[in-house]
């Protein structure tokens, strides 16, 4: 039933090649002549548009070729004598440039007639021909003894050939020295082209594979492997030979009819699977089940992660798979792979894999099998390699055989044979009907997002009613501790890694992001090209509101994770750290998850969540010494840094400075307590050196309002709590809401709460070109008659701020160069009380 097993027609350029399939054809001529002893001498001596060969004098004492699957330029072993020496040839072109000399190394073998040519490296980096934008100008300068060394112009990276691939190095040793030998070319041009086979059933491709040919030879057969219920594949070309319009060949087979063609199970792909109780038909009472390193059978060796074995007198019941768990490890689905298998546990989440005369394992890459018939049973399964069969091959009396292959067995050995049986779904409902009925439900927190309530035990319940496979049991099972019911659509949240205190790197923020002059992340991304969206961690006391995010549920039943300050999402999965796309509409599916399970100290099982997106696990990577957040490899579910509380936030804290006075400005509205002696005030005109303000009577400052708050009973700095609240009311302003720090602003296009030369605070016209993130602004275009300072005016009276400060001490900062910053951070700057201050 097997093809040929003729090799596919690349013999020396195989080993040569690499064989990476390439569309690209290579035309050229080969190697004549050439001769170590006539090399080039001296620069003088290289006549340009000849042809030559480069050998290095290295310690590996190569040529050098060019590899036409990928164009990568490297060394061989030594010069090919038939026409696979195309490709070391190069033709050498003289350049005048600023009174010099320089060269060009031009590929002699080129795709579609195009010159390829060696292009500027830097140190380092590999060579790939270019075409011919890319050429690059060359030193080439004399060494000793017929030896060159061969740079690019105007740098000290040249050619180096320390190791198999050609790379720049700033080097002149040995391995950076070549002689240039002249070569005579052959009449005959030579082309090589990229083939392709395919195997199909109908007009589904079941199996493919490429390579490399030269044009005019005869192409051979593959050795292809396929199973025993498809009939031989044909060849449905005509012609065999191998060139324009013939490099992809295609075979058809089909399905067998008949006692040899009955396939013995339907076969799955990875989204949809059909699952088998698999046993050995040594006997039919022992079923194939994966163990887990930590179990212990007969005293066997547990060297690997998982081991496959059979397990005695074992069949699919209550009576001997106690557990889900078991369930599923004795669950078996066969995904078809080209014209073969592949098995796939379902406990495990992993394929059988062996090597040669192996025991088998699960790994997530497994091993490719073929069915064939046996006489002991309903069929065997090949490995493609002589004749290794997977199987219970010795000591199958023994009740905790592994599996392996037996490289001394056949198709109709008894250890080799199978058979299967469907799975008892109502088992696996069973056990997973025990799982929900156990949960203790639990209470709502008040603060923190809570799963397993009884909403989420109850919906678990109905739902495995209804489950008629393990795709539904998986899928309630998977859901039962990810919180949804408890979710507030048009709550706040916080979220904080329950492995660090307040002071660390602990709670998750947009503030190191900035927007653009109007609002928009877009805008500042597209004027600063490359700037950082890494969404950081931040201590307790960052900025407040760029911690706050909200939790807005997809029609999936996932979950967009926006920032209240930017209005953008947190991203799909990216593993240098989750960053903020620019588009507001964009963004990862995430969603919240309890492991009550978990064994770390202090878990409360409930509310603090793993964070998933796309099935990666957030994580607080390398804790306070590091401040992103993202998965990392060895990622486990009793790792401290993958949990989180989400923290329900009613509130915004706002301190106000001993000058009585501070800006405000949010994404959602909010309202300050009437006990706490604090006013709250918008600007209803700008001009003639006052801003007219105007009280907001029921302390209600909604969302996107820039507005100023006055503590008028505080003697000292003040900290009062605003309650996030919901409203309708909009107000005629001339003040400007920073959510995010916006950035881009010229030089006294705003005004600013500051402090004067007189102490005095007012909006001044600000030199900083940035606005902070949670404050008010007036824009410059706002006021009529501008002056550099503006008065509060308050309904009549104008007043720097009514005089009260006139017995304290108002500290005003002024960069090196004399301006006013309002808002110092990050450097040196000087006050007005003369001392000198750096801010970090």
């Amino acid at each position: 039933t097997n093809m040929k097993k003729s090799t596919f027609i690349l013999s020396l350029l195989l080993a040569f090649l690499g064989v990476t399939a390439t569309a690209q054809t290579y035309t050229g001529n080969a190697v004549s002549a050439a001769e170590l002893t006539n090399c080039v001498k001296s620069v003088g001596q290289i006549n340009p548009d000849s042809y030559y060969v480069l050998y290095c004098k290295g310690r590996y004492g190569k040529y050098v070729m060019l590899d036409p699957s990928d164009r990568l330029l490297r060394v061989t072993g030594s010069l090919p004598t038939n026409k696979t020496s195309m490709f070391a040839l190069f033709k050498i072109e003289s350049v005048e440039e600023d009174g010099q000399t320089y060269y060009t190394f031009k590929v002699a073998s080129s795709p579609e007639g195009q010159g390829y040519y060696i292009p500027a490296v830097g140190k380092g980096g590999k060579y790939y021909a270019g075409t011919t934008a890319a050429k690059y100008s060359i030193t080439v300068k004399d060494a000793e003894n017929g030896y060159f060394i061969i740079k690019l112009k105007g740098s000290n990276v040249g050619f180096n050939c320390d190791s198999d691939t050609f790379t720049g190095w700033d080097d002149e040793g040995d391995n950076s020295q070549y002689r240039l030998v002249p070569v005579t070319l052959g009449s005959e041009t030579y082309s090589n082209y990229a083939v392709t086979y395919s195997v199909k059933v109908g007009e589904e491709v079941k199996e493919s594979g490429s390579g490399r040919a030269w044009g005019g030879d005869t192409f051979a057969d593959p050795n292809l492997l396929y199973s025993y219920y498809y009939s031989d594949p044909v060849r449905e070309n005509v012609s065999d030979v191998v060139g324009e319009g013939n490099t992809d060949f295609v075979y058809t087979t089909t399905l067998k009819s008949g006692a040899d063609g009955t396939i013995p199970v339907t076969f799955s792909t990875a989204s949809s699977k059909t699952w088998y109780a698999l046993h050995s038909q040594n006997s039919d009472s022992r079923i194939l089940i994966a163990v887990n390193e930590n179990a212990t059978y007969n005293n066997e060796e547990s060297g690997k992660v998982w081991h496959v074995k059979t397990e005695g007198n074992k069949s699919f019941n209550s009576t001997t798979l106690t557990s889900l768990n078991e369930v599923y490890a004795a669950s078996w689905a066969f995904i078809e792979d080209g014209l073969g298998v592949k098995i796939y546990n379902k406990q495990a989440g992993k394929y059988v894999k062996c090597s040669n005369d192996g025991m088998a394992t699960l790994e997530d890459n497994g091993t490719r099998f073929y069915f064939r018939t046996s006489t002991n049973g309903s069929f065997s399964l090949w490995n493609g390699s002589g004749s290794q069969y997977l199987g219970s091959h010795s000591g199958y009396q023994s009740a905790n055989q592994r599996l392996g292959l037996w490289g001394g067995g056949d198709q109709n050995n008894s250890g080799s044979a199978f058979g299967v049986a469907n799975v008892d779904v109502d088992l696996a409902l069973q056990y997973a009907n025990a799982t929900v009925s156990g949960l203790t439900p639990n209470e709502s927190d008040a603060t923190y997002l809570t799963a397993g309530l009884a909403a989420d035990k109850e919906a678990a319940a109905t739902a495995i009613a209804a489950a008629t496979n393990y795709e539904a049991i998986d899928e309630t099972l998977a859901n039962l501790y990810v919180v949804s019911a408890d979710i507030d659509a048009n709550a706040y949240y916080r979220i904080g890694n329950v492995n660090l205190s307040d002071s660390q790197n602990k709670y998750v923020s947009s503030e190191n992001i900035f927007v653009g002059t109007d609002g928009v992340l877009a805008t500042a991304y597209y004027a600063n090209n490359g700037m950082d969206r890494i969404v950081r961690r931040v201590p307790a006391t960052g900025n407040f509101t760029s911690m706050l995010w909200k939790l807005e549920k997809k029609d999936d039943g996932t979950y967009f994770v926006r920032n209240a300050n930017t209005g953008c999402n947190l991203s799909d999965y990216v593993s240098t750290g989750i960053d903020m796309p620019v588009n507001v509409a964009s963004g990862g599916s995430y969603t919240f998850k309890a492991v009550p399970t978990a064994t770390f100290n202090g878990n409360d099982g409930k509310t603090m969540l793993q964070i998933l997106v796309n099935g990666y696990r957030i994580n607080a990577f390398q804790g306070n010494s590091n401040n992103i957040i993202s998965d990392y490899e060895g990622n486990n579910d009793n790792d401290k840094g993958s949990y989180w509380q989400l923290e329900k936030v009613t509130s915004v804290p706002v301190s106000i400075s001993d000058a009585h006075y501070a800006s405000v400005g949010f994404p959602f509205a909010v309202q300050i307590p009437a006990e706490s002696g604090v006013k709250a005030y918008y600007a209803t005109a700008a001009a003639d050196g006052e801003l007219t303000l105007s009280e907001i009577a029921d302390g209600i400052i909604p969302a996107y309002t820039g507005a100023i708050l006055v503590a008028t009973e505080a003697t000292e700095a003040t900290e009062v709590n605003l309650a996030i609240v919901t409203t309708d009311k909009t107000l005629e302003n001339k003040l400007v809401a920073a959510t995010a720090k916006r950035t881009g602003f010229e030089e006294n296009a705003n005004y600013m709460l500051g402090v004067d030369n007189d102490s005095e605070v007012k909006f001044l016209q600000a030199t900083i070109t940035t606005v902070p993130a949670n404050k008010a602004y007036l824009p410059a275009v706002n006021v009529t008659n501008s002056n550099y300072a503006l008065a509060f005016n308050f309904g009549g009276e104008s007043t720097g701020i009514a005089n009260t400060l006139k017995d304290k001490e108002n500290v005003q900062y002024f960069d090196l160069n004399g301006r006013v910053v309002l808002y110092p951070s990050n450097g040196v700057f000087i006050t007005n009380t003369g001392k000198k201050v750096f801010i970090k």
